[in-house]
């Protein structure tokens, strides 16, 4: 709330060139500047030899970067809505553990093939002023960040095996960072773009996932019970509100008259992270992986949803008001984080048919990535394909168009008819198409 403008770090040679992580970090700062410009204001161009993050990592996992590869990153910057890219330095610093890191130039400050992709990126974005003007479209799904949550797994340890922050199986702040993140993988995997929403924002989005919500304050219990009263749809890893305000443990679980909410009461409670790696739960019939605790329920109004493989409740969903919710006993957004199990993301793709939603977009390979953008610039589809081979592929719209024409790709081909674009995107590229 306090600046104009937003910037972030995101070097993919600390952390992974994998395109989810990409993706991630440019979404959670659009969501959090919640309509205002932002910008990747430390991106990288140039390796990183010698720091803890890269070592025993194979070299094109962000270790050192080809002038692909900062097409592909600056593109998903763009992708995700950043209207601003800066290197972390153009020329490497020559002194120090950071030798070499970082920069597009040389180390003599020769121009690179590198340095001449950020230029040819540079000219073109500067060329289509347009484009800027419209933004990505409002995510399929709300994330919800709920910060008490964040903190108070961060403070006590919830989800560590040792018990220590971050430390042991699952650990500490990881276990509700692990949570929020499978959550976006999961979506992410089936091209369902999640959006990170604040409290306050709730109200814009029709569904709403709440990850690791062990702590809740009750001003935010009640926020949650109006919200699905106005006709919203929530879905609840286990425990939610398990401790309320001050960090109490409430004598009734679901605590702050969240039982009324989803329907349910809790018959049993387990936090054994260390045990609990490979938990199962059934929910409509189909498996999904749980992680860290459990929670058991018997019904207060609502329908059982799901079982665990003992028979007991494991999810419930109930009606309140002009809104449903969806109550899961255990976690899978961190089972999803851990596993990457078909059909855990198949249970998170199917939460949207639960709510009577559609992706506003849909291709046909799970590894090309897609996202429309709106505004007074026009509309445009961004096609990315992160992987090392020539994509073709199908997208599927929210309407019908006429034209569509590729912006960036010198070879690219973009076809429309009525609500579905034909394209090709070379290996670590993509299409850039105006939509009319």
């Amino acid at each position: 709330d306090a600046v104009q403008t937003y910037g972030y770090t995101w070097v993919a040679s600390r952390h992974t060139n994998d395109p989810w992580q990409q993706f991630n970090a440019a979404d959670v700062v659009r969501s959090g500047a919640r309509g205002k410009p932002f910008w990747h204001a430390e991106a990288t161009g140039g390796p990183l030899w010698l720091q803890p993050q890269v070592l025993n990592r194979p070299l094109e996992d962000g270790r050192s970067s080809d002038d692909k590869d900062v097409r592909v990153w600056s593109l998903i910057d763009m992708t995700a809505g950043a209207t601003g890219i800066m290197f972390t330095r153009w020329r490497p610093l020559l002194d120090g553990p950071l030798f070499g890191a970082f920069g597009p130039m040389g180390m003599d400050g020769s121009v690179t093939p590198q340095a001449e992709m950020a230029g040819k990126l540079a000219r073109w974005a500067n060329a289509h002023p347009d484009i800027w003007k419209s933004h990505p479209v409002k995510g399929d799904v709300g994330i919800l960040f709920v910060q008490e949550s964040a903190d108070f797994a961060a403070i006590q340890g919830l989800g560590a095996g040792g018990g220590g922050r971050g430390g042991g199986e699952g650990g500490g702040a990881n276990g509700h960072t692990q949570s929020v993140q499978g959550a976006y993988q999961a979506f992410f995997d089936s091209n369902i773009q999640p959006d990170f929403v604040s409290l306050a924002d709730i109200g814009e989005y029709p569904l709403i996932y709440l990850p690791f919500p062990e702590l809740l304050t009750q001003a935010t219990a009640d926020k949650l019970r109006a919200y699905v009263a106005n006709g919203g749809m929530l879905v609840s890893e286990g425990c939610p509100g398990y401790f309320g305000d001050g960090g109490r443990v409430g004598t009734v679980q679901p605590n702050l008259g969240l039982d009324q909410l989803f329907g349910a009461r809790e018959t049993y409670v387990q936090f054994t992270p260390d045990l609990l790696g490979k938990l199962a739960v059934t929910i409509k019939g189909k498996p999904v992986g749980g992680q860290y605790f459990l929670q058991e329920y018997r019904l207060a109004g609502g329908a059982e949803a799901g079982k665990y493989a003992n028979g007991h409740i494991a999810a419930v969903e109930h009606s309140v008001g002009r809104g449903k919710t969806l109550l899961i006993g255990t976690f899978p957004g961190g089972n999803y984080f851990r596993n990457h199990t078909p059909t855990t993301r198949e249970f998170f793709a199917g939460l949207l048919d639960w709510a009577g939603l559609k992706p506003q977009v849909a291709s046909s390979d799970a590894e090309v990535k897609a996202r429309l953008h709106r505004g007074p610039g026009g509309t445009y589809l961004w096609v990315v394909n992160p992987t090392r081979t020539a994509r073709s592929v199908t997208i599927t719209l929210p309407e019908k168009f006429q034209q569509a024409a590729d912006l960036w790709q010198e070879s690219g081909r973009a076809t429309v008819s009525d609500r579905v674009v034909t394209t090709t995107v070379e290996d670590r590229n993509a299409a850039v198409i105006k939509l009319e």
